[in-house]
């Protein structure tokens, strides 16, 4: 387990304190309050608050709930719950312990705005961490995840980006191809140039 090491300022019984208002806050439903507090969490580097800060970021299927015609507007209520989530994306990324891995692959599933902040958070990590759970978001056969991975392989792997890249090109649908023909052509690497690609299928 590793996490970054930064100097917020703040005393350990500040910091626990700060962590007991996450959850508090979050359990009341005070989520403008709660995204401040995780904010604050995430410029702590305090390894503490990496649990807490996983409880509350949960598991939202939002593109599945879509794909199933159920996914939920993001009016009113559900705007604040879905800035607290990128609030704590962001911070569990700025902590940067392998804990938060997993839960943020996860969160690569959530609303556009939220994957988009875990893409981030993923690429503080250093490739050899993500690099086996990345994959499996590659294999997935979900294109909203399969595009997202590829984003995130693009920050953090550079070269070692280039082959599964390309593997993209001889499956998946033509929205995933697409994502990983743009990817290889923004990556300075002569396996990248001209790859095998079919824009006919899917």
């Amino acid at each position: 387990m590793s996490s970054k090491s930064q100097n917020s300022g703040l005393s350990m019984s500040s910091r626990d304190e700060l962590v007991e208002q996450l959850e508090s806050a979050h359990s009341a439903g005070s989520y403008e309050t709660a995204t401040r507090i995780a904010e604050a969490l995430g410029k702590s580097g305090y390894s503490g608050a990496v649990e807490p800060l996983i409880v509350a970021l949960g598991v939202q299927d939002y593109e599945g709930r879509k794909a199933e015609g159920i996914a939920i507007p993001l009016r009113g209520p559900e705007v604040k719950k879905a800035q607290f989530r990128e609030s704590v994306t962001t911070a569990l990324g700025l902590l940067g312990d392998r804990r938060a891995i997993r839960p943020l692959i996860n969160a690569l599933h959530d609303h556009p705005a939220v994957s988009a902040r875990a893409v981030e958070a993923l690429s503080e990590f250093a490739f050899n961490d993500i690099e086996q759970q990345i994959n499996c978001a590659l294999q997935n056969g979900n294109e909203y995840i399969q595009k997202n991975a590829v984003r995130v392989l693009a920050k953090t792997a550079a070269g070692n980006a280039v082959v599964p890249i390309i593997e993209l090109l001889q499956g998946g649908n033509s929205r995933v191809r697409s994502v990983a023909a743009e990817t290889l052509g923004d990556l300075s690497d002569t396996r990248a140039v001209n790859p095998p690609y079919s824009g006919a299928r899917g």
